[in-house]
């Protein structure tokens, strides 16, 4: 069995934008990953974001970014992102689908509470 462990800080707004920083370890893989982000509401239930991350394992390291859209609710979303992942960028959980991608990417979320998602 494998576990991950992570921590995400959510600092106060500056202006109309949103920070956040999160780190994710993996002891079985011994990857580490240090990402930010940035979210910017247009209006409500339309949000800009970018991300940029750094992550090393034992099997390497590489860096990631990702910028988009988002459209939705606090329960149902969906974002068109640009995403670009180095081949060595550590693969954690469903990641190792996207090793080494660059290029589109249409995700959708579901939050049942505010607790889960």
């Amino acid at each position: 069995a494998s576990h991950l462990y992570g921590s995400t800080v959510a600092l106060d707004p500056i202006g109309a934008w949103l920070l956040q920083g999160a780190s994710v370890y993996d002891p079985a893989a011994g990857a580490l990953v240090i990402k930010g982000r940035a979210d910017r509401l247009l209006r409500p239930g339309f949000t800009v974001f970018a991300e940029a991350a750094r992550g090393e394992s034992f099997a390497g390291r590489g860096a990631r970014w990702r910028a988009g859209v988002e459209v939705g609710n606090p329960r149902l979303t969906a974002s068109l992102s640009y995403l670009s992942l180095d081949a060595g960028f550590p693969a954690l959980g469903n990641a190792g689908l996207f090793a080494g991608r660059r290029g589109p990417l249409l995700q959708l979320s579901y939050r049942p509470s505010p607790v889960w998602a």
